[in-house]
């Protein structure tokens, strides 16, 4: 988009991350924003078609974050939407700095959905309004534990490898993976989610 900008910021855990933002048409007159999250091995470009009906027909301004590991922020490992939720949050403090009127709908696919969903289970801002959750898994170990299955792991042997995974994943990454589950946040959140 020709008016799309380059924004960064320090992650809590000292990473710098990257997002693309698109202002509205209408300037900063406009107090709503969409937050569009990219699902797993990808980066923010691809939300475009989705910044595309924000931002042209609905006359948003449009947040397009790269999470850790991805696009062009910083990272060596993906965090399956649980630092993500955390980096989320810093991405709403900046929209609160630039307009503390604004009103936020946050929207991801796929990993994007989980770290959304992640993202409402924290307590937020009054100016988060919504949610929209396309394809999130109901928690990262559930996912692994599939993957692990259809390579064909044995069922029985499923819970020790990811037990072994969570453990890298605490030693690697300096967090645990078991807390990477959407289902649990949902289950703390007051933010209005439609879920695809």
């Amino acid at each position: 988009h020709p008016r799309r900008e380059d924004i960064y910021l320090r992650a809590g855990d000292g990473l710098q991350l990257h997002a693309n933002f698109i202002p509205s048409e209408y300037g900063d007159g406009e107090h709503r924003y969409a937050v569009c999250v990219h699902g797993y091995a990808d980066a923010a470009d691809s939300m475009g078609i989705y910044a595309r009906v924000y931002r042209d027909r609905l006359g948003m301004h449009v947040l397009l974050p790269d999470l850790c590991g991805h696009g062009k922020s910083d990272g060596d490992y993906v965090g399956m939407g649980y630092h993500d939720s955390l980096d989320i949050l810093s991405w709403i403090d900046w929209i609160l700095e630039r307009d503390h009127d604004a009103q936020i709908i946050l929207h991801g696919i796929s990993m994007g959905a989980a770290a959304v969903l992640l993202t409402t289970g924290h307590r937020l801002p009054a100016q988060v309004a919504a949610a929209v959750a396309d394809s999130s898994y109901t928690s990262a170990m559930d996912v692994m534990s599939s993957m692990y299955r259809g390579l064909g792991g044995p069922a029985a042997t499923a819970p020790v490898m990811m037990e072994a995974v969570r453990g890298i994943a605490l030693v690697r990454a300096g967090y645990d993976i078991a807390k990477a589950s959407p289902l649990q946040a949902v289950a703390r959140s007051q933010t209005p989610t439609l879920f695809i």
